[in-house]
């Protein structure tokens, strides 16, 4: 009897140390940002150096179902990529939320343009929406604003958008960061159901 509960005990806790139990649980491995709870690993471009995420001023740190994840720039200019998680709406009313409601990628993208200022708007280059090859589908905005080069790279995994935000000096800059998001995986093999 006290064999079969240490087996058990043992199997509680190997299957419950593999699980991640927050968004926010990613670290830094081998040149990528890993992430347990979506099963999504990063490989960031190599220009770039991975910052502390309380160095950024980002307006609404940690607001309710929104987790500020990955951040790296390029030395100490302002231009780089940032990483969050954004928990969509619960149709169930079981998740309440005190803030707006992201409903998908494309809803995401469009508040990112609704939140422009009038003072500096942006100029939308161009928008898309396709499948990578690594697991992940992609909604794609890339604008140009105050002279910079940007983009918006979102994908959905669960009940979760990975909302990307690169943002350069140059085009070619640009490109740079946009290609190692769009390299970005999620391993769909495990990852199976929605959180």
């Amino acid at each position: 009897m006290r064999l079969r509960a240490s087996i058990v005990l043992l199997c509680v806790t190997c299957f419950a140390s593999g699980q991640s139990k927050s968004p926010g649980e990613g670290r830094l491995s081998e040149g990528a940002y890993v992430n347990p709870y979506f099963q999504f690993s990063y490989i960031w471009p190599k220009t770039l150096q991975p910052v502390n995420l309380s160095s950024l001023a980002i307006a609404n740190k940690g607001a309710e179902g929104e987790y500020f994840l990955f951040a790296a720039r390029k030395g100490t200019e302002p231009f780089g990529v940032v990483l969050i998680a954004e928990r969509l709406e619960d149709r169930t009313g079981a998740y309440p939320r005190k803030r707006s409601v992201i409903r998908d990628g494309p809803h995401f993208l469009d508040k990112i343009i609704a939140g422009w200022d009038t003072v500096n708007p942006g100029k939308v280059e161009s928008r898309s929406h396709f499948e990578g090859t690594k697991g992940l589908a992609f909604d794609e905005l890339d604008y140009r604003q105050a002279g910079e080069y940007n983009a918006a790279i979102v994908a959905r995994v669960g009940q979760y958008l990975l909302a990307f935000r690169c943002n350069a000096k140059t085009e070619a800059q640009l490109q740079e960061m946009r290609a190692s998001v769009l390299a970005a995986q999620h391993d769909v093999v495990q990852s199976g159901a929605t959180r």
